[in-house]
């Protein structure tokens, strides 16, 4: 395996800086150091590419997804037992990549007459490549900066597929972080590489399942509050201090000289051109503005223009859009809310960016009172998509769709729906501990809510999940599904 040199690299208090590091470079190199710690998980993405490579097909399998989700660190644990050639795309003159390329085949193949002479064009990589019969992985990462540089190199790639490389034994590919390029140019309808790829990888963040790994002397209190913050994204999680407790780790994140520091703006100004508009939306969304109408009011953004950077935002999985469960038109829906996907965007632009003076100045201290005395409810948000994920796991039951619910004044956390079976699950999710009497209050109460969801149904059932509910097989005996982060735990094994 072969990879390009690292530059920038500096360590601050053991943790690693690229701050320094060349513009286009600094995603991807992060990612690159942060894979020799440890991999874990993704079992299921690595299962797919090893046995795709044990095929005597050529491959062609592009990875997607957005920045810091471990796309890097997944290629590199893929070939690290495998021949392979592995490019980091840079956003510069085409020339000077095509140089690297040259230079990391001349190598592989150990060809002298190509170290002198180097390819003149993309078509020349592509016959190359084509007249080699040896099995092997050539990944180029971040290919859409090379789709910057050059406007037509897809249909580029299409020709040197097509004519070179569908007949060799070569083992392709093609990974980006920018996730409407990839569609654009690789996987939609009408991209110039549509119908090449022989499989495909979309790596999303990781389920709280598969986090706590990253914190195994955690208590399971802490790794709920840990997920809280940092949601599933591996790089974010590796940058949290296993050995030092949670208490510390959420103080090193006020440290202006921490990686944390200035993270989702980094990742903003890189990405986008308007940043100060998209920090505005995302901010305005942090503190709880949902509607269109919320957001424009508190943006000053007019309401058709924000649709636009809403989109975008959706698109490189900063935000997402959220309807009732029970909407039959999903499309044409009008009842459409937005949150934050990204846990440690919500966690910054709520904590952080409104405080970066103070923090400039080390003016701390009351930023982190704040931030402890709010914990609790804000995590009680977070603790509501980790049930969401781990009703399927918890249930004896099964259910075909899930999401919440609301209409107007009234909203329940997690209904679960089969539409076959014509049942229903309705829960709530609690982020405090509750005696028998308080949960079953809630449940009356929800059992009354649950009147106002429009959705013919023959069965239904009530749930609780709470951070510890006393009485909880007393009320399981009377039909309810109730769990705690003891079941949790358990669940986690």
């Amino acid at each position: 395996m072969f990879l390009l040199e690292l530059r920038g690299y500096k360590e601050v208090d053991g943790v690693m800086d690229f701050s320094d590091s060349p513009k286009g470079l600094n995603n991807s190199i992060m990612i690159i150091i942060i894979m020799i710690i440890q991999f874990i998980n993704r079992e299921t993405e690595l299962g797919f590419l090893n046995k795709k490579f044990k095929t005597k097909n050529t491959e062609f399998i592009p990875i997607y997804g957005r920045r810091r989700v471990g796309k890097t660190e997944l290629i590199l644990e893929f070939i690290k037992d495998k021949p392979s050639v592995y490019f980091l795309s840079s956003i510069i003159e085409e020339k000077e990549n095509l140089k690297k390329i040259s230079d990391l085949l001349a190598e592989f193949f150990d060809d002298n007459a190509l170290r002198l002479n180097g390819f003149k064009d993309w078509e020349s990589v592509f016959i190359y490549l084509g007249l080699k019969k040896k099995k092997f992985v050539f990944v180029i990462d971040e290919f859409p900066y090379l789709a910057g540089v050059n406007k037509g190199i897809s249909s580029i790639f299409q020709a040197g597929w097509d004519q070179y490389l569908k007949d060799s034994n070569i083992f392709f590919i093609l990974c980006g972080s920018s996730i409407g390029m990839m569609y654009k140019e690789v996987l939609s309808y009408g991209a110039p590489l549509y119908g090449r790829r022989t499989g495909q990888i979309e790596l999303k963040s990781m389920l709280f399942k598969e986090s706590v790994n990253f914190f195994p002397k955690y208590s399971i209190e802490d790794k709920v509050i840990v997920y809280s913050i940092l949601g599933g994204i591996p790089a974010y999680l590796k940058m949290f201090d296993h050995k030092s407790n949670l208490h510390k780790n959420i103080e090193n994140i006020l440290d202006k000289n921490h990686p944390f520091f200035n993270e989702p703006e980094i990742l903003v100004k890189e990405e986008l051109r308007e940043s100060s508009k998209y920090m505005s939306i995302l901010k305005a969304i942090a503190f709880g503005k949902t509607k269109l109408n919320d957001i424009s009011n508190y943006t000053e953004i007019e309401r058709t223009t924000l649709f636009k950077y809403i989109e975008v935002l959706i698109e490189l999985g900063f935000i997402e859009k959220q309807l009732p469960v029970t909407e039959k038109n999903q499309q044409k829906s009008k009842k459409g809310l937005y949150f934050m996907k990204d846990e440690f965007f919500n966690f910054w632009f709520k904590f952080i960016f409104p405080f970066k003076s103070e923090i400039e100045i080390n003016k701390t201290n009351d930023i982190l009172t704040k931030i402890i005395k709010e914990m609790n409810q804000y995590v009680g948000h977070g603790f509501e998509n980790i049930c969401r994920q781990l009703i399927w796991d918890f249930n004896s039951i099964t259910f075909n769709k899930s999401g919440r619910w609301w209409n107007k004044d009234e909203e329940i956390d997690i209904v679960c729906l089969d539409e076959q079976k014509r049942e229903s699950l309705f829960v709530e999710c609690k982020w405090s501990s509750l005696t028998e009497k308080k949960a079953s209050q809630i449940l009356e109460e929800l059992k009354e809510k649950s009147k106002f969801v429009e959705w013919e149904r023959k069965k239904e059932y009530f749930g609780l999940i709470g951070k510890k509910i006393l009485g909880k097989e007393k009320l399981r005996k009377e039909g309810f599904f109730v769990w705690d982060l003891e079941d949790i735990k358990k669940l986690m094994g």
